[in-house]
């Protein structure tokens, strides 16, 4: 009789565990028959990627100390004692001996061509507009090569618009050839002296090293030649100071 008893009181232990595993079982099935259970919400732990070395990024300058920039621009220079302004192309080829400063050589040439004519006849043509023959009486052609050795301080290469300032100082030639037509004299002439520029520009970034630029530049030098007239020497002299402006792209590596 006391054996039967505790074979009741063992399955009577195995009975809640048992109904336990049934209802487990048929939430599962409902589970999968698509029945909505309610219970505490999901919580998923958000993920956040970053470089490494973070805390030690800096942008990447265009060019750095003892990289190599070059320049090469166009534009107009108008010298205050010539009549009207001439086209200019030329570039700066040098070394930034740090972020703000450069150190190199700058090469400009100005060419301008001018001429006189005179109107010998003009007759309207039948399908409208007007035909004119005209004379040339004289023509001049002059070629201006200043070749400077230069400094220019500005911001860094890297920011969105960059003021930069310079100044050049060297040697300025300046050739002019002429014909006059009426008379048949003709008349060739070199000058040359020492020069200097100052200019004001800024630069915007094209790309990670290239920039567009754009500067007004200050012209000063007075040149010279020695003629002989009448058996004795003489100096002539040519004034060009003037103003002008360029435009242009440099690149740095």
């Amino acid at each position: 009789m006391k054996r039967s008893w505790i074979l009741f009181a063992a399955l009577a232990a195995l009975l809640p565990s048992a109904a336990s595993a049934q209802d487990g079982a048929a939430l599962s099935s409902a589970a999968a028959g698509g029945l909505f259970v309610s219970g505490p919400p999901t919580i998923y732990e958000s993920i956040r990627y970053r470089p490494r070395r973070y805390d030690e990024y800096r942008p990447r300058r265009s060019y750095g100390p003892g990289g190599s920039v070059t320049q090469l621009h166009v534009g107009f220079f108008d010298p205050k004692e010539f009549s009207s302004a001439g086209l200019v192309v030329g570039g700066r080829f040098g070394t930034a001996v740090d972020e703000h400063i450069q150190l190199g050589v700058d090469v400009d040439w100005r060419y301008k061509s001018e001429r006189q004519t005179d109107v010998v006849s003009q007759q309207a043509l039948p399908g409208g507009g007007t035909a004119q023959v005209t004379r040339v009486l004289s023509r001049a052609t002059s070629n201006f090569l200043p070749v400077l050795g230069y400094i220019q301080v500005g911001g860094a290469s890297n920011l969105a618009f960059s003021p930069y300032v310079g100044v050049g100082v060297g040697y300025e030639a300046y050739w002019v050839s002429a014909d006059d037509f009426n008379t048949g004299s003709h008349f060739d002439a070199q000058y040359g002296g020492f020069g200097w520029q100052g200019w004001l520009g800024a630069q915007m970034p094209m790309g990670p090293r290239s920039h567009v630029i754009g500067e007004v530049f200050l012209n000063q030098a007075e040149l010279g030649r020695d003629v002989d007239v009448n058996g004795q020497s003489y100096r002539e002299t040519i004034n060009l100071d003037g103003v002008g402006m360029r435009f242009g792209v440099n690149w740095g590596f």
